[in-house]
């Protein structure tokens, strides 16, 4: 499914238009990114939790060099699915 389906699945079962259903996803993300922007999760019951941590930093070894170098640390976001999502996808 890409946006254009997402978009046309729910103005048809939210009885809404097509530019209004747009923006009522475009919202979602928007409160969604914001929640992860100030470091705190973002859950929602019976599908999932979005998250962010962050990853320290940690070296290599570089072969081509030969020198060590160092991974900055980052910060990497996740979603962990719920347990009943992850059993309504088992078909």
């Amino acid at each position: 499914m890409n946006l254009s389906e997402l978009i046309d699945y729910m103005a048809e079962h939210a009885t809404l238009d097509p530019k209004q259903a747009l923006h009522a996803l475009e919202a979602f993300w928007d409160a969604v990114i914001k929640a992860l922007q100030k470091g705190e999760a973002v859950t929602l019951k019976n599908i999932g939790q979005f998250g962010s941590k962050v990853i320290s930093a940690r070296c290599y070894f570089d072969f081509k060099t030969r020198q060590n170098r160092m991974f900055p640390a980052r910060t990497k976001l996740y979603f962990k699915a719920s347990t009943n999502f992850t059993y309504c996808l088992k078909f």
